[in-house]
C-alpha cells in the first residue's frame, strides 16, 4: 500500500497538534494501473460512491472496516472490475490517502465486498 502525500501531511498536522483530516471512507478504481503515486489525490476510474470506514485502535494498530454492498456495483450485467483500492477523508473530493493495486476483482450484485485495511507502527 502507498501512503500519499496528503496522508503525510495530516500526521504532521497531528504531530504539531493543528487540525487534520481522518480516514472516512474507502474508495476503488476501475483504470488498470501499474502502481499508486505519492502525489495522487484521488484513484484512476473510480467507480461508484465512497463507502464509509470505522476505525478501531488497538495500541500502535488502526484497523478500517467498511462494506460495498450488491447494490452498489454500477455494472450490473457484467459486474465492476475493480483493480485498486483507496482510503479517503470524504466521500467526495480529492483527499486519497493511501492506495493499492489489486488484481481485477469483479464485484456483482450476487455478494458484498467487505475492506478491511490495517495500518501499523512498526521500529
Amino acid at each position: 500500500m502507498t501512503l500519499t502525500d496528503s496522508f503525510l501531511e495530516n500526521v504532521a498536522k497531528a504531530v504539531a497538534n493543528e487540525s487534520f483530516d481522518t480516514i472516512s471512507h474507502f474508495s476503488v478504481g476501475e483504470t488498470v494501473v501499474t502502481s499508486i503515486d505519492p502525489t495522487d489525490t484521488v484513484l484512476a476510474g473510480e467507480v461508484g460512491a465512497r463507502k464509509v470506514a470505522s476505525a478501531a485502535r488497538t495500541n500502535a494498530v488502526v484497523e478500517f472496516t467498511g462494506t460495498r454492498l450488491a447494490t452498489d456495483v454500477v455494472d450490473t450485467v457484467d459486474g465492476d472490475v475493480i483493480t485498486s483500492f483507496g482510503t479517503n477523508t470524504a466521500s467526495t473530493g480529492s483527499n486519497l490517502q493511501s492506495g493499492v493495486v489489486v488484481a481485477g476483482v469483479t464485484h456483482t450484485t450476487a455478494f458484498d465486498l467487505d475492506y478491511i485495511v490495517t495500518l501499523e507502527v512498526q521500529r
